[in-house]
């Protein structure tokens, strides 16, 4: 809770300096072409316009997949041994970053499709001027649905790769797989999920309301912006808990209902049994377990 915590503020941090800097450069930029300087005075401030923000994401990157393999390994521990160590977060979030990168990178390009549909609709309707509500809302509602269809498949690809030791392609396919066989209990699984986008619009409408009702009154205005800063905040600081919370109902979902269809020995125990299972056994408790013969 705490990793995924520092990491909001990491991440927001990094993204306000990133969106900073490269207005700042492209600013300077822009004034400069105008003062008068040569090309390569430009072209310096440009490029740094494109470094900087790269820099800034490739940082990000590293710090979410982090805060993904630390905190589904510590997880893992919680549902299979019903305890847990902080070192765990730290020890096997380093020791699987490189992999969780690579998935996070191929994850990411599954939603690039989706993406190229927000720039071929909004474009259209823009251009053409086209005013029809129906069709405008249509489009939303397919690219929303496709997003979820897809968050849907690749709902279970982090946790096959921690829990099961897989490389990132072959637990994005687990996942794919578990999608189109189980799909109902998949599903299930991340019902409450679907609840919190549903809530979430909600829990921010009190305060939309107060501004829209207020545009002739000052007061009502102050009241509706303090309302809906006050729920962002509370929301912020309630995500690294809600966080937690689905990653243990995922990871759990996926230890009692879905493993099986995964691995094909029913009697393996699991990232956390017996020893030399995986990479998630704790070394002391390795020390501590008697080997066969013994």
């Amino acid at each position: 809770m705490l990793g995924n915590l520092l990491s909001s503020a990491v991440l927001s941090i990094i993204g306000v300096i990133a969106y900073s800097l490269f207005g700042i450069s492209f600013v300077a930029g822009m004034v400069f072409s105008v003062s008068g300087f040569d090309i390569l005075t430009i072209a310096s401030y440009m490029t740094m316009a494109v470094i900087i923000p790269a820099s800034a994401f490739y940082f990000a990157t590293i710090s979410y997949s982090l805060v993904v393999s630390g905190s589904y390994a510590m997880v893992s521990e919680v549902v299979w041994r019903n305890m847990f160590k902080f070192s765990t977060y730290f020890r096997h979030g380093f020791r699987l970053l490189r992999k969780t990168i690579q998935q996070l990178t191929l994850l990411c390009l599954f939603y690039v499709p989706v993406t190229l549909l927000l720039f071929i609709f909004f474009p259209y309707h823009i251009e053409t001027g086209v005013n029809n509500q129906i069709l405008l809302y249509g489009s939303l509602s397919l690219v929303s649905l496709l997003v979820f269809l897809v968050t849907l498949a690749l709902l279970y690809a982090p946790v096959i790769l921690i829990t099961e030791e897989r490389g990132p392609w072959q637990s994005i396919k687990d996942s794919f797989h578990l999608f189109t066989k189980r799909f109902g209990t998949v599903l299930r699984s991340a019902a409450w999920l679907l609840a919190f986008f549903f809530l979430y619009p909600i829990a921010l409408l009190p305060g939309g309301v107060l501004m829209i009702m207020g545009e002739e009154n000052e007061i009502l205005t102050i009241i509706g912006m303090l309302v809906f800063i006050v729920t962002v905040l509370v929301i912020t600081l309630l995500l690294p808990f809600l966080q937690i919370a689905f990653q243990v109902s995922i990871v759990r979902w996926y230890k009692l209902q879905l493993r099986s269809f995964i691995v094909d020995n029913d009697a393996d125990p699991g990232p956390w049994g017996e020893q030399n299972t995986y990479g998630l056994m704790d070394p002391e408790s390795l020390k501590q377990t008697p080997t066969q013969g013994s």
